[in-house]
């Protein structure tokens, strides 16, 4: 009882993998994996130039001070600096799969967070799902067409406002 009977038909939606895959990405307390992936709103337009992940990831390794970098203080092991965030970071795939990637969001308070995507491009979560219902046809990222009617979306939409607290 305490959600509508929309806000529990957007929750089954949300946990449909066959319908929504809205778990690959967002599971979990916190509703993210914290991974990468590109869901076609990285630019290669400008002056929007934008590739996400790949061109953070290069920059972060070049960087003087990072942690392997001659200003870090981190203690060195085997003749070199202990940096296990740079000895994970998967820099052979910064220009394939992570060439517009960017970091995946919490769903807690989303609705609370707007606008949205990592520039704002999206005013409301209605633009989001919009957008998720029609990627662009450039091949280029991981989304499967959203194949929701509009009363399902405005489903979705409301089990994702239950997601932000009060305060």
């Amino acid at each position: 009882t305490l959600l509508t009977a929309d806000e529990r038909a957007g929750l089954a939606l949300f946990v449909d993998d066959s319908r929504t895959q809205c778990l690959r990405c967002h599971n979990g307390p916190l509703f993210t994996n914290f991974g990468f992936h590109n869901i076609s709103t990285g630019s290669t337009e400008h002056p929007n130039y934008d590739l996400g992940r790949s061109i953070g990831l290069q920059a972060a390794v070049v960087d003087p001070f990072n942690c392997r970098g001659p200003f870090s203080d981190a203690p060195e092991v085997g003749g070199r600096r202990d940096c296990p965030a740079l000895d994970f970071a998967d820099t052979q795939h910064a220009g394939g799969v992570l060439r517009g990637a960017f970091k995946v969001p919490s769903l807690r308070n989303v609705a609370a967070t707007g606008p949205y995507m990592h520039d704002g491009r999206f005013p409301t979560l209605e633009a989001v799902l919009a957008h998720y219902r029609e990627p662009p046809d450039n091949g280029r990222h991981e989304l499967a067409k959203l194949a929701l009617d509009a009363a399902e979306t405005g489903q979705l939409v409301a089990f994702l406002k239950t997601l932000t607290s009060e305060r």
